[in-house]
Order: structure tokens, then C-alpha cells, then sequence
């Protein structure tokens, strides 16, 4: 048995077992440096590329001893200098015990030591599941749980922190045309759109991008200039914007750069957007139709709620035929299951065995936030335990949390409107009335027929079923396999709910929708507002 393997050939073995792809290399004076895609591990990882650093010192040795390795930490301190991010180093030979100083040394600067006694036989086997193992271990051991976890529920995700949408990722990537993404609040969205976002920058194809935040934007100028910062941060056309009118510099200027390359303009929360431009006879949706649709090397990607789908469904809009609906709903239960189990046995969690995982889906029925939540404290049991909770134990410290509480609720106010919370609420009284487990409460239309007609509300069947319709997607109700019967997504809500007292919430709706000044099917077709109850 050889005493030395060589690191460069180990990479390549990672790169073709493990399917890392290989972004580029580079030589600096003391190290060979392979940049691999590591977003498969589902950790929070350098979402472009991890370095993996090979030493051009003790290169060929078979032993390398703590006071060598801390020697390579000093000279890799001083080549990268402060913007380094983390990296791995890969050793051929047999690494000694390390020193806590060396080891401090390596934390700080994070930096992942693997050796030759670490990988040894999976690369002899050409095992990809143990090269991961090895990998992730030495990653863990140099950065910690905390620091590689994706669960980050306020952030939007991205690469390894993102999970699911294959489906609508294989379109976008497939069909070239426009797209607009609606679902409701916290469903993932603005994750989305950056990870085709990043997809696009990795692509290696020459693609000029425009990011805007619908939501702070009131006017068709202000929206176009602020496009234009991004499409061309030369100024060019600066020069042209005091003479012409901004819808026209605005076309001329991506049909300029569309020539050599792809443009792309991304616009989040494209429902304040519409809004002020039905007010100006859709004036802007008009020029970005003019400019985008059926257009070479041009592309737009929105992303936006009930509004945003209403328009785009009306023949009446400029926006009808201009992008391809696509709704995001939550994950599915084997995509949640990855997303669950995954991150954690490459953090050296495993419960893919465990009832824990079926807990998890079953109290966040696919919600990306939620099941963040419950994961993340899966890591900080375990860290602060050394042992994996049980599912009961896991559930009762996750639902006492305020935040668990706030999306939950907050959610759940953010995407109804008033004649939906009032049908939930009614609804929610008469499981508790039944008795036994709310997680086994079902009903049908009808049921919520009922539940309205007790309180004196008669609604007529297009819009009962609109209200049902938007309490799915909306995702607090879900549909039983195979039926046509429902039950709460996520049961917790009612218990919420029962909390805050159902009968004092109840005639709180109530309230609400004896001031409405609209129809109801007007109120169920447009954009929720934000209530406090």
C-alpha cells in the first residue's frame, strides 16, 4: 500500500464519484488551487465555488506533522490575505494529531484539513458516500454545525441552501420565454428568483442581469431607471435619458446590449407594480411587453401573489400571453424529505431511520420556513446535547418559539383575506367541537358552506368555492389523496388560534367584512392586506 496519495488525484476522483463539478484552477506561489461546486452537499457552502488548496510544500511527503501543517496555515494567511472565505486543503500524506493551537488556527481561518488518513479507503474504493463522509467531517470538524447549516429562515435561499423546484427549475432552463412565479407570502419566491439568478451567472454564457424590488417602486420612471442602473452601469444612457423619453432609451438600450448578450430582468413583488400601472392604462407593461416578448437573448422573470395571477389570466391586460404562469406550492413530501434529511446526515446527523422526519412533514406540511425551523433545531439539540431528539420533544420546543408562532400566524394573516380567516376560524371551532386529534379533522365545500351559513353568511357557489380554491394555495388547507375532502395543512395553526381565543377572532372577521366597500368575489380576486388579527 502506496504512503501517499495525490491530492490532485484525489480532486479528480471527487469531481467523477461525487459529481463536483470542476469550476476552474489556478496556481498562486505556494498552492494548486481547484475550485469545486459543492451545492450537492446541501450545506451552506460558497454558493460559486469551495477552494480545494493544494500545497506545493511537503508536497510528496507521506507524514506531515502539527508544526508543518501550522507552517502551511502562516504562508496560506499571508498569499490570500483577508478576503479569503474558507477552503479545504488537501493532504497525500498521514496527518499527526493536531495541537489546539493548530487546530484554533485552522477555525479561524476556515480551513478543512483533509488528509490521507481520513479518505484513504473510500478513495481506494472509489466509495463516493465515504469520500462525502470524509469531506463533510473535516468540514464540520473546521467550521462547525452553525456555521455550514442552510437553515436560515430569514434569508432567501440559495445553491446549497435551496431545495426542491426541479420541475419549474427544468422549465425555465428548458423553454426559453418569460416566466411569473405566484404563490403565497414566505412560499419561496424571492428564492426562486435567486437561484435562477445564480444559475444564470455560473452559466459561463455572457448574461447581463437587473434585479428590482417591486415593492418600494411608484412610477413607471422610477422602475425603468433603476433597470437601467444594473443593465448598463456605464451610464450610457444617461446621455440620451434627458432628450428621450425613459420607455424609449430603455429599449434601445437592452436591444443594444441584447446583441452580444443576454439580458435578464428580475422583478420581485411585481403586485405594488401592477397596481400603480392599471392606473396609467398599463403603461410600463406595455413597454416591457414591447421590449421582452418573443425577443432574442432577452428574458423576464417576475414574481408576485393573487394580483399578479389575476392579471395575467385577463385577455383585457397587455400581461396576458407576455409570461408563463407558473404557481409554486409547498414542497413536496419527498422533497421536504430531502430537504430534511439530507443537510443533516452531511452535518453528521443521521435520522434517516427515525420517526422524526414524518413529524416534521407532518406539522409543516412542506412549508421551506417551517421545516427550516424545526431542522435548525435539530442542530442545536444535537450541539448542545451530543444526543438526536425524540419527534415529541423536538415538536413541543419548536412550537413554544415565537418565531415558530409568528410564521405560522403571520403567514397565515399575510395571504387571507377577511371572508377566508372567518371560514378558517369557523372551521377550526367545529374540529375542536368534534373532539379527538385536529390532525385527523377533515371537511368537504359543503362542511364550509355550513360553517358560513351559521353565522348568517350565504355565499354564492363561485365564490365558496374561491375561497376554498385560495385557502390551498395559500397553503392552510390541503387536500385529502384521492377525495375531494380537506384537512389543516399545518394543525398547529388552529391551536394558535384557540389560544387567542376563536369565538373574540371570529367576530373580529366579522367586523372586518360588514366594513368591506367591495363584493366579495372583488375582495377574494385581489391582494390580501396585512392584519394584525
Amino acid at each position: 500500500m502506496s504512503d501517499f496519495i495525490p491530492p490532485s488525484s484525489l480532486i479528480e476522483t471527487l469531481t467523477e464519484e461525487c459529481a463536483f463539478d470542476k469550476r476552474r484552477v489556478a496556481n498562486t506561489d505556494n498552492f494548486e488551487i481547484h475550485y469545486l461546486d459543492l451545492t450537492s452537499l446541501k450545506l451552506k457552502v460558497n454558493p460559486d465555488s469551495t477552494p480545494f488548496l493544494i500545497p506545493k510544500r511537503f508536497a510528496n511527503m507521506s507524514h506531515i506533522t502539527a508544526a508543518q501543517l501550522h507552517e502551511l496555515i502562516l504562508v496560506l494567511e499571508k498569499e490570500v490575505g483577508s478576503g479569503f472565505s474558507g477552503g479545504v486543503l488537501v493532504l497525500g500524506g498521514m496527518l499527526q494529531t493536531l495541537k489546539n493551537v493548530t487546530q484554533r488556527t485552522l477555525v479561524k481561518n476556515k480551513v478543512a484539513v483533509l488528509a490521507r488518513n481520513q479518505f484513504q479507503e473510500a478513495y481506494q474504493s472509489a466509495n463516493s458516500a465515504g469520500l462525502i463522509s470524509a469531506l463533510t467531517t473535516a468540514l464540520v470538524t473546521a467550521l462547525g454545525r452553525q456555521a455550514l447549516s442552510p437553515y436560515h429562515s430569514t434569508i432567501p435561499a440559495l445553491a446549497g441552501s435551496f431545495f426542491g423546484r426541479g420541475p419549474i427549475l427544468k422549465k425555465v432552463f428548458d423553454i426559453q420565454d418569460n416566466f411569473t412565479f405566484v404563490g403565497n407570502r414566505r412560499i419561496g419566491k424571492t428564492s426562486l428568483l435567486q437561484e435562477i439568478k445564480h444559475r444564470l451567472k455560473i452559466s459561463g454564457k455572457p448574461v447581463i442581469i437587473a434585479d428590482l424590488y417591486g415593492a418600494v417602486c411608484s412610477s413607471t420612471h422610477e422602475v425603468l431607471t433603476q433597470l437601467l442602473r444594473d443593465i448598463d452601469p456605464s451610464g450610457n444612457y444617461e446621455r440620451h435619458s434627458t432628450t428621450q423619453d425613459i420607455g424609449h432609451v430603455f429599449h434601445s438600450t437592452v436591444a443594444r446590449l441584447a446583441r452580444e448578450s443576454t439580458v435578464v430582468v428580475f422583478i420581485d413583488e411585481i403586485d405594488k407594480i401592477l397596481a400603480f400601472d392599471q392606473r396609467q392604462s398599463n403603461e410600463l407593461m406595455e413597454r416591457f411587453r414591447d421590449v421582452f416578448h418573443k425577443a432574442n437573448n432577452t428574458r423576464f422573470y417576475a414574481a408576485g401573489f393573487r394580483n399578479a395571477k389575476s392579471l395575467m389570466n385577463d385577455v383585457k391586460t397587455p400581461l396576458y400571453g407576455f409570461t408563463k404562469i407558473l404557481e409554486l406550492e409547498v414542497l413536496t413530501r419527498a422533497e421536504s424529505k430531502t430537504m430534511i434529511e439530507l443537510p443533516l446526515l452531511n452535518l453528521g446527523i443521521d435520522i434517516r431511520n427515525s420517526e422524526i422526519v414524518e413529524a416534521i412533514y407532518g406539522e409543516t406540511a412542506g412549508h421551506p420556513e417551517l421545516i427550516q425551523m424545526c431542522c435548525a433545531e435539530v442542530i442545536r439539540h444535537v450541539d448542545e446535547t451530543g444526543g438526536i431528539p425524540g419527534p415529541t420533544d423536538l415538536l413541543t420546543q419548536v412550537f413554544q418559539s415565537g418565531d415558530f408562532r409568528e410564521k405560522v400566524f403571520g403567514a397565515f394573516l399575510a395571504n387571507t383575506h377577511a371572508p377566508e380567516r372567518l371560514a378558517t376560524y369557523l372551521l377550526m371551532k367545529r374540529g375542536f367541537k368534534l373532539g379527538g386529534t385536529f390532525d385527523n379533522f377533515d371537511f368537504d365545500i359543503p362542511t364550509i358552506d355550513e360553517c358560513l351559513r351559521s353565522v348568517g353568511k350565504q355565499v354564492a357557489t363561485a365564490e365558496l368555492y374561491t375561497i376554498t380554491e385560495n385557502l390551498l394555495i395559500s397553503g392552510i388547507l390541503v387536500r385529502r389523496t384521492g377525495s375531494n375532502r380537506f384537512r389543516f395543512a399545518i394543525p398547529q395553526l388552529a391551536r394558535y388560534c384557540q389560544n387567542y381565543g376563536l369565538e373574540f377572532m371570529i367576530r373580529k372577521a366579522l367586523e372586518e367584512i360588514g366594513n368591506l366597500r367591495s363584493s366579495w368575489a372583488e375582495v377574494l380576486r385581489g391582494e390580501p392586506e396585512r392584519k394584525l388579527l
